[in-house]
């Protein structure tokens, strides 16, 4: 099965809790390819299209995504347009629609201000994996753990508050994403 990895906004697989995942993913029989997907001054479409293409040229039938923060909110929003076997989504970050507070200084200033301004018209889909687990640290907010909560049910998901975590890809985190593989 090939495992799809998309990484927070401005993080790469050198990030530890990375390595971790990749290094379970293989042990447990999956062949990793991350994309390197970022939203900062992209439309949010045009990387989520970019993602769709590279996944849909892999013939294999099984097939997973994992995403953290940022890249968990692009994997989830590419499950919610083909069909994933497995759909792991790691802290979602909740800057589409009306999650987006009014004032988007802070955001356009890491995002840019066209793709903030797609963020902000753009909706949450439903994802499409069979089998969607959503992930979130228990100290992460409340606006986060809703968003979490909300998608897992209405993707018919899994949710998975970890215990004393903040917004951090560490070994607790991993630890229990690494149960879902």
């Amino acid at each position: 099965m090939e495992l799809y990895l998309i990484p927070a906004y401005q993080e790469t697989i050198r990030n530890r809790g990375y390595r971790r995942i990749i290094k379970a993913a293989e042990k447990a029989g999956y062949t990793v390819e991350v994309l390197p997907l970022q939203i900062q001054n992209k439309k949010f479409s045009d990387v989520v299209a970019e993602g769709i293409s590279i996944i849909n040229q892999d013939k294999s039938k099984q097939k997973a995504i994992l995403g953290f923060s940022t890249g968990a909110l692009i994997a989830h929003e590419i499950s919610a347009r083909i069909p994933i076997e497995k759909g792991l989504f790691c802290s979602v970050s909740p800057i589409l629609g009306a999650d987006i507070p009014k004032n988007m200084r802070a955001f356009i200033k890491l995002f840019g201000e066209e793709s903030m301004d797609e963020l902000k018209k753009s909706e949450y889909g439903i994802s499409l994996a069979e089998q969607p687990v959503f992930f979130c640290g228990d100290k992460e907010g409340r606006k986060l753990i809703g968003r979490t909560k909300k998608l897992s049910q209405l993707s018919c998901g899994q949710t998975i508050l970890i215990k004393n975590n903040e917004h951090e890809l560490n070994a607790d985190y991993v630890k229990e994403v690494v149960k879902f593989l």
